[in-house]
């Protein structure tokens, strides 16, 4: 069992114990009542709380099946929801939410620094507006490559992803990545590749399902226009997240519409199956 693991430094530090790693700190949040749920400090407090368990010594013996087949249904499955943040097209903020039968279980959050030098003029000039952090603030975070393989461990201390002695990291047959669109995963490619990654090690990685996807099977228009999620769920109703453009909170954004959506569909049949989409840089 993951016993402890630092996600984040040194302004965000992540707390652990020994049941429930990548625990944040609670006063670093801040969300206004445009949702029902008060603040994302609450939410994290709540995934804790389910993600708690009694020590288990054969934690790690228990079997997780390596997909065969591609997830097909909503009921009784893991969903790993993500929305990135990039600098320059590489991942600079890497949150992540698990959710199961439209409850969250857990929430992974981690900042990363680019791997190449980023000009301040640059930075200054679009992304400092748009990330709401300085530079300095990315530069001294932990590197892609150590934030990436946290998440894959995380992901294998729930038992949504397997991994082999070689280090190589496949998604459980109960679980699947859902994101909006696929600028997500160009962001998360070009992560790997630039950090050296083995994308050989990485077979979790080679599918995805598309929010926009099940947002047309659902509601039977296209998808609105930016910032499309929040728009989603102005357009259906639902509860609307706050700070557009901060991982965490899109992606918390990401799980209020895809939980609509998931109510709307789970009875219809190869729904999930029309939303499935590969990852190019994996499979050819």
């Amino acid at each position: 069992m993951i016993k402890s693991i630092r996600v984040v430094r040194p302004s965000i530090r992540n707390r652990t114990d020994k049941t429930t790693p990548f625990r944040p700190r609670q006063n670093w949040f801040r969300s206004t009542k445009t949702t029902s749920v008060d603040s994302l400090s609450q939410v994290y407090r709540k995934s804790d709380k389910n993600a708690r368990t009694k020590d288990n010594p054969d934690h790690e013996k228990e079997n997780v099946t390596v997909r065969r087949n591609h997830v097909d249904q909503f009921t009784d499955r893991n969903f790993i929801l993500i929305d990135f943040e990039a600098i320059s097209n590489e991942v600079c903020e890497f949150p992540a939410i698990w959710t199961r039968n439209g409850e969250i279980k857990a929430i992974f959050h981690a900042y990363c620094r680019p791997s190449k030098a980023i000009r301040p003029d640059r930075y200054n000039g679009f992304y400092k507006d748009f990330l709401g952090h300085n530079l300095n603030f990315y530069l001294k975070q932990n590197s892609f490559n150590n934030v990436e393989w946290q998440f894959c461990k995380w992901c294998k201390h729930h038992k949504l992803m397997v991994e082999t002695q070689k280090g190589s990291f496949s998604i459980a047959s109960d679980t699947a990545i859902v994101t909006q669109g696929s600028e997500d995963f160009n962001f998360l490619n070009t992560s790997l590749m630039n950090n050296k990654v083995s994308m050989d090690k990485r077979h979790c990685y080679k599918y995805f399902y598309d929010l926009d996807a099940l947002w047309i099977h659902a509601i039977g228009t296209n998808p609105p226009g930016s910032p499309r999620m929040h728009n989603m769920a102005k357009d259906q109703g639902w509860n609307v997240v706050p700070n557009a453009h901060s991982g965490i909170h899109d992606t918390l954004q990401l799980y209020f519409v895809f939980d609509g959506l998931r109510k709307s569909l789970e009875n219809k049949e190869n729904v999930l199956r029309r939303a499935l989409r590969k990852n190019r840089a994996l499979i050819k």
